[in-house]
C-alpha cells in the first residue's frame, strides 16, 4: 500500500505555528489562575473562549505577516537565481519548501564560486563542468605552496594552467621560470637546471645560474617531467627534499626558495610500475594532482575557443565551419584547433572561415563516414534556428553516439569505452547520466 504524505508550506505553517503558540500561552495562563486566585469560580469556560479566540487569531496574523515578511524577500532571491540553478528531480520525487530552499542556497553558493573561479582566470577559454571543476581546484591551491602535477594530453593547455597558478599565487611578483624536460638533450639538462661553474666542462668558460637558481623566489614549470632521464631524477629528488642545489663542478650547497609545478602527458603510475619513473619522486610531485580533460571531453567549449579567436583576430567562424569543428576528433587538442583556426583564417575571405577554409587547414571530418557527415549536416541547418541550444545539441549527440557504441558493443560498457576512447569510469558516468540503462538492460 502506498504511503501517502501531506505537504503544507511555509506560508500555512508558520501562522499555525504561531496561532498555537498564542493558544498555548492562552492556556497556560488560565491554568495558573486558576490555580493562585482565592475564588475560581467565575473563571470558567465561558470567560476563556473569547481571550483564547482573540489570541488564536492574533498570533495567526502575525504568522502571517512574518510568512510574509520573511519568505517574500526568499522567494526574489529564489526566482533571481533561477539561472544560476539547474533543474533536478529529487530522488522522491517530491520537494518540500526547506529542501529546494537548501538545495538552491547551495547550488547558487556553488555557482558564485564558479564565478569566481573564472574571474580569477580568465585567460582560461572554456565554460564546461571539467574545466570549471579545475579552476576551482586552481583557485584553492593557487595561493598555497604546494607542490602541483598538471597531467594531461599533449596540446589540452598544461602550461596555461601553470602561468595562470603563478599570477595568482603568493610568488607572482617573484619569476615563473619554464624548462622543456624533453627538449633539451640529456648531457645538458642538468646543467640548465642547477647551473655550472666555471671550467666544469669543455666550453664552460663562465660561471651559469640554472633553473633553479633564476626561479628563486617564484616558481619553477618542469614540462614534461615525465621524459627526464632516471639519472637526473635522483638528483631533482634531493633538491626537492632539501631544498638546495649544487652547480654542475661545484661542491658549494645554494638554498633555493622555489615552488615546483610539474607536467606530462604521460601515466607516471604505469611509468613507475615500469620502472622509467622513480616512485619516491612521483609521490614528491604528487602532492596536489590537476587533471585537464582532453578537447573532445569538452566539445561544448569548442565555440568559446573560437569566439575567443574572432576576439583577438577579428575574423568570424560560420555556423556550418562551427557544427564542423565541434564534430571533430581533436588528438592534437586545444593546440590542434587553434592551429586550424589560423590555417584557415590564412585562407578566408571577408573575414568568415568556411568549411571549405577548414579543409584547406587541413581538418578532415570526423571518422569520414556518412553518419558523422549527417550529424555535420544536421547540426549545420539547426545552428540556424532562433532556438538552437549549443549545450542541448550535443548532449542528444552524445547521448545518440552512446546509444550506438553500447548497441555495436552488445551492451558491454568496457568495449564501448574502448570503442570511443574514453575510460570505462568515464563511460559508466555518461551511461548513468543519460540513463541508457533503462534503454538497454545490459548497460
Amino acid at each position: 500500500m502506498k504511503k501517502i504524505q501531506i505537504h503544507f508550506g511555509l506560508s500555512i505553517l508558520i501562522p499555525f505555528i504561531c496561532s498555537g503558540l498564542s493558544l498555548l500561552s492562552v492556556l497556560t495562563g488560565f491554568h495558573s489562575a486558576s490555580k493562585t486566585a482565592a475564588h475560581t469560580q467565575w473563571l470558567g469556560l465561558p470567560f476563556l473562549f473569547f481571550p483564547a479566540s482573540a489570541m488564536t487569531l492574533i498570533g495567526g496574523i502575525i504568522g502571517f505577516l512574518m510568512a510574509r515578511f520573511f519568505l517574500a524577500p526568499v522567494e526574489t532571491f529564489m526566482e533571481a537565481t533561477r539561472p544560476l540553478v539547474p533543474e533536478t528531480s529529487p530522488p522522491n520525487g517530491h520537494e518540500d519548501e526547506m529542501q529546494r530552499y537548501r538545495r538552491v542556497f547551495r547550488e547558487v553558493g556553488s555557482a558564485l564560486s564558479r564565478m569566481e573561479a573564472r574571474t580569477l582566470f580568465p585567460d582560461i577559454v572554456g565554460e564546461s563542468q571539467s574545466i570549471r571543476e579545475a579552476l576551482e581546484a586552481l583557485r584553492k591551491v593557487a595561493p598555497t605552496d604546494t607542490t602541483v602535477l598538471i597531467t594531461g594530453e599533449s596540446g589540452t593547455g598544461k602550461e596555461k594552467m601553470a602561468e595562470a597558478l603563478h599570477k595568482r599565487s603568493r610568488r607572482s611578483a617573484g619569476p615563473l621560470i619554464r624548462i622543456n624536460c624533453v627538449s633539451i638533450p640529456d648531457g645538458l639538462l642538468e646543467s640548465e637546471l642547477f647551473g655550472h661553474e666555471k671550467g666544469s666542462f669543455t666550453g664552460a668558460d663562465r660561471m651559469r645560474k640554472g633553473k633553479f637558481e633564476l626561479a628563486h623566489g617564484g616558481t619553477l614549470f618542469l614540462d614534461e617531467i615525465g621524459d627526464m632521464p632516471m639519472a637526473l631524477q635522483g638528483k631533482l629528488l634531493r633538491v626537492l627534499q632539501e631544498k638546495t642545489i649544487q652547480r654542475v663542478g661545484g661542491d658549494k650547497d645554494i638554498t633555493v626558495d622555489v615552488r615546483i609545478v610539474a607536467a606530462t602527458h604521460q601515466n607516471l603510475e604505469k611509468a613507475v610500475t615500469e620502472g622509467r619513473f622513480r616512485e619516491d619522486l612521483f609521490y614528491r610531485l604528487h602532492v596536489f594532482r590537476l587533471m585537464l580533460p582532453p578537447l573532445r571531453e569538452r566539445r561544448e567549449d569548442i565555440p568559446f575557443f573560437c569566439r575567443d579567436f574572432t576576439r583577438t583576430t577579428g575574423v568570424a567562424v560560420s555556423g556550418e565551419a562551427m557544427a564542423q569543428l565541434v564534430a571533430g576528433s581533436w588528438p592534437g587538442n586545444v593546440r590542434e584547433l587553434l592551429n586550424v583556426l589560423e590555417g584557415a583564417a590564412v585562407f578566408s575571405e571577408g573575414g568568415k572561415i568556411l568549411t571549405q577554409h577548414l579543409s584547406a587547414a587541413g581538418l578532415m571530418a570526423a571518422g569520414e563516414s556518412g553518419r558523422n557527415e549527417a550529424v555535420l549536416a544536421e547540426a549545420a541547418v539547426r545552428f540556424q534556428e532562433k532556438s538552437f541550444q549549443l549545450d542541448a545539441f550535443l548532449k542528444e549527440m552524445e547521448k545518440r553516439i552512446l546509444m550506438e557504441a553500447l548497441k555495436e558493443s552488445n551492451g558491454v560498457q568496457a568495449r564501448a569505452a574502448e570503442k570511443l576512447g574514453i575510460n570505462p569510469r568515464s563511460m559508466w558516468h555518461r551511461v548513468k547520466k543519460y540513463a541508457l540503462q533503462k534503454d538497454d538492460p545490459k548497460t
